[in-house]
């Protein structure tokens, strides 16, 4: 028998075959809780920041909204307050998302579990600025 030649320091080491049995080959429980942690911290965030944006959009409308009404470009009626009330919706329905995922979170579960309830809070968060938007465009420029 012939022993087996060393590799240079800078030569790739030659890959003994069968030496690694097949219960390295699958990942343990830790290393797959491991791998799926970044993830469930990355949605998380996504998530609360998701909220956060809507929120501040449909506060930036509705300050914006005031100082057209105080430069007197847009005259304070009844589609302004009916949009405003819809926006303020908005702005609620973010932080009470907020809100409802920082308690689920506290109390054990992770995002995976109330992603369908934060899908529905962050779809009508949406849908309020939407629908607020086009109330008070159709109600200023269209109907008057």
């Amino acid at each position: 028998m012939t022993e087996p030649q060393q590799a240079a320091p800078d030569s790739p080491q030659p890959i003994l075959q069968g030496s690694v049995s097949a219960e390295c080959d699958a990942p343990t429980q830790a290393q797959h809780m491991d791998q799926q942690r970044p993830n469930e911290t990355l949605a998380t965030e996504l998530h609360f920041e998701l909220l956060k944006q809507y929120a501040w959009l449909s506060s930036a409308i509705c300050g914006g909204l005031v100082l057209l009404i105080q430069t007197k470009l847009i005259e304070a009626g009844k589609d302004v307050y009916i949009a405003l009330a819809i926006f303020g919706l908005s702005v609620l329905s973010s932080i009470l998302g907020q809100d409802y995922m920082v308690d689920s979170l506290l109390k054990g579960k992770n995002v995976f579990q109330v992603a369908k309830q934060l899908a529905r809070i962050r779809f009508f968060s949406v849908f309020a600025i939407g629908l607020g938007s086009g109330y008070l465009v159709a109600g200023l420029f269209l109907f008057n």
